[in-house]
């Protein structure tokens, strides 16, 4: 579990999560999504992949990534959650 939550401690793995959950994409496009350089992104997207958070398709020499099914329901709800949080903290000043 704590390997899990050291996965998902990164905003950058977040945001690609969040981006795979629109559909399978290559390291390039991933990397143009979330603003970061192609080699960094690829880096964060062999973690999700080796904790199976992220699957891999490979067509010649390219890798399509996604996100596995399991784990996309998983994002909706802790998004889900993390709204009503925010909705019930108090404004800061």
């Amino acid at each position: 579990e704590a390997a899990l939550h050291r996965l998902l401690a990164s905003p950058i793995r977040l945001a690609i999560l969040y981006e795979l959950r629109d559909g399978e994409c290559q390291a390039g496009e991933v990397a143009l999504r979330v603003g970061l350089a192609q080699s960094p992104t690829s880096q964060h997207l062999a973690r999700l992949r080796a904790g199976r958070l992220v699957l891999t398709r490979k067509v010649a020499q390219v890798v399509h990534y996604r996100i596995a099914a399991d784990v996309r329901e998983a994002l909706d709800d802790m998004q889900r959650t993390t709204e009503r949080l925010l909705g019930t903290l108090p404004a800061q000043s």
